[in-house]
């Protein structure tokens, strides 16, 4: 960045959170920081300006220490002394950030709760903007004239969901079902499966919700980060699938309870948490649902959405095992055939994939072999020429040549 700091004589000097589509006015009035210019979104930030509620920059990082040490906090990837107060950055894994879609919703959500975790250190609400910027470290703030320094605290590069399962943030839902109140007739839900309705699809939905817990505890498969929004998603289609019947759906995520890893949580707790459940199912049904907060009513999720939720977007046998969540594609169709014919384990075994491993491996196997049988002839017939080695191995001059290149690489090596 030296070039950088030398044009800009090293004074307020800044990083965007967002990489854009256009990098250049044609304009002058042309704006480029905006959202819809946006290629992709790299962090999170929280701008704390402790210092003017009198706080120190100690007690200020006691507190951050504090809260990462209890578990309250992600520790961030760099802590930014801007040269007036601190800014925390996590790097995240780049995605997508289009305005009122999934992505730029759980960012926003996750921005405004930990916005509200850090007010007691003052935390500015200006990092609520994707398109917003932070100083680069290295250059000076002009009207306090510190150098601005980065510190790294934290080498993971995060996706947008090991904060919504860290800090238990309900996931944005992205499928549009029409309450029940404004539908004419009787409608699917879905077109996952043509011809389920609204009984059987979200009965199913509980389903493969015990499927998936069932599946990976047969594998040792952690889910612990996801168990409270299981239990949330599960309650509120036992909800629907029953018209409301909340014992039902409470007893659902009892027997989910008896079912899942339950290590370092309680069904009291699993429980409380699902409650909103019911919240959700309210306000859907009655058409009340806050617009500027929620993308959709409910907890209907697309299946791509649940199948990057659940982190299984391509583990195709927990998909086969299920009967709704999916995403019926080439490679899905590829391994259905494979699981119908093998078990699991076997079934890994007649990809392309491991086809290709497995042919690589007899290819360098036969080289190496070749590479032996040349070594050995020039050690017992030193004397001989290339056409009597030739001749004596069966192969080609061209053959022989190839060999003896390999041979002298490996001997190099």
């Amino acid at each position: 960045m030296f070039k950088y700091l030398q044009n800009t004589f090293g004074i307020n000097t800044y990083v965007s959170y967002s990489t854009y589509y256009k990098k250049a006015k044609k304009h002058k009035d042309d704006v480029l920081r905006t959202q819809s210019n946006i290629v992709n979104t790299y962090m999170l930030v929280q701008d704390l300006d402790y210092y003017k509620l009198g706080m120190t920059d100690a007690e200020c990082l006691q507190k951050i220490g504090k809260m990462v040490a209890d578990g309250e906090l992600i520790c961030p990837t760099f802590i930014v002394s801007t040269g007036q107060g601190y800014q925390l950055i996590w790097l995240l894994e780049p995605f997508k950030n289009i305005a009122g879609y999934t992505n730029d919703l759980d960012w926003r959500r996750i921005q405004d709760h930990m916005y509200e975790q850090l007010k007691e250190l003052n935390s500015d609400s200006v990092v609520k903007n994707p398109s917003a910027v932070t100083r680069l470290p290295g250059s000076k703030h002009n009207k306090t004239k510190n150098v601005v320094y980065g510190f790294l605290a934290n080498e993971v590069k995060f996706t947008l969901q090991d904060f919504l399962w860290f800090y238990d943030i309900v996931p944005v839902s992205d499928r549009s079902v029409k309450p029940k109140k404004l539908n004419k007739k009787k409608a699917t839900v879905t077109t996952i499966v043509k011809n389920w309705n609204e009984y059987t699809l979200n009965r199913q939905r509980e389903e493969d919700i015990f499927i998936f817990v069932d599946v990976q505890n047969e594998r040792g498969i952690s889910y612990i980060g996801i168990r409270n929004w299981l239990a949330l998603v599960l309650r509120f289609h036992a909800l629907v699938s029953t018209n409301g019947d909340t014992e039902y759906a409470e007893n659902r995520v009892k027997s989910l309870c008896e079912t899942m890893d339950m290590t370092e949580t309680t069904e009291k707790e699993i429980l409380r948490r699902s409650k909103p459940a019911e919240t959700y199912y309210k306000e859907w049904i009655e058409d009340t649902w806050d617009r500027v907060k929620y993308l959709r009513g409910g907890l209907f999720y697309t299946n791509a959405r649940m199948l990057e939720l659940m982190n299984i977007k391509e583990d195709y046998y927990v998909q086969w095992k299920m009967k709704t969540i999916k995403v019926k594609n080439n490679k899905y169709e590829a391994a259905r055939k494979r699981f119908e014919k093998y078990s699991e384990e076997e079934a890994a075994n007649h990809t392309w994939e491991a086809y290709q491993e497995r042919r690589n491996e007899k290819i360098t196997e036969e080289k190496e072999d070749k590479l032996w049988m040349l070594k050995k002839a020039l050690e017992k017939h030193s004397d001989w020429n290339n056409k009597q080695l030739a001749e004596h191995l069966s192969i080609s001059l061209a053959t022989l040549k190839r060999w003896k290149s390999e041979l002298n690489k490996s001997g190099k090596n």
